[in-house]
């Protein structure tokens, strides 16, 4: 990290992609087929801390990162490929 925790504020914008699938609405299923191919698309993410968030909080580098991507709207699992 290149931030001070209550010295910096910090932003966070990300994409993560994602696949749209065509629902089949005889069976209820979704499928791919080679007349409607998935369409790739990514949803944004976005949030901000002030500097002393952090620091009024005790959250460490890593986990105001964490609550930042959760603040963004991020509710999935955090992965180091995120």
């Amino acid at each position: 990290y290149d931030w001070t925790v209550g010295t910096h504020g910090i932003i966070i914008n990300f994409s993560v992609p994602h696949t749209t699938t065509t629902s089949n609405t005889t069976s209820g299923t979704s499928y791919f087929s080679s007349t409607h191919p998935p369409q790739e698309s990514a949803q944004q993410y976005s949030a901000t801390y002030l500097p002393e968030v952090a620091l009024e909080q005790g959250w460490d580098q890593a986990t105001t990162v964490n609550s930042l991507i959760q603040k963004a709207g991020y509710h999935r699992p955090i992965t180091p490929q995120l």
